[in-house]
């Protein structure tokens, strides 16, 4: 399967998720050639969400790819500085949606 399949695949899930859980004004960042992902406090998001109270949350989604421990401290280090939460969303194939 072609990367682009397989990347729009996963993103309808992400996308199917978030609204199941309540999570409005979706938004995923182009993937061009030059301008790939949202790059903040070392961290790269594939999008931005909010919930009903405002808040905003960045995510992260890949297709076979689990969260290092590094990544995971980088991200509670991007709670603590930005008070704004990220996910990591995994959707290997054939197994349902993993969210860290």
């Amino acid at each position: 399967m072609k990367n682009r399949n397989k990347m729009q695949r996963t993103n309808q899930k992400v996308r199917k998720w978030l609204i199941e859980n309540k999570y409005k004004d979706i938004t995923f960042f182009p993937h061009t050639r030059f301008s790939k992902d949202l790059h903040l406090l070392n961290l790269s998001f594939d999008g931005a969400c909010s919930d009903n109270q405002g808040r905003i949350y960045f995510f992260q989604c890949k297709s076979n790819c689990k969260p290092t421990k590094k990544q995971q401290e980088d991200m509670k280090m991007f709670y603590v500085v930005s008070k704004c939460q990220a996910f990591w969303f995994n959707k290997p194939d054939r197994k349902p949606l993993e969210v860290y």
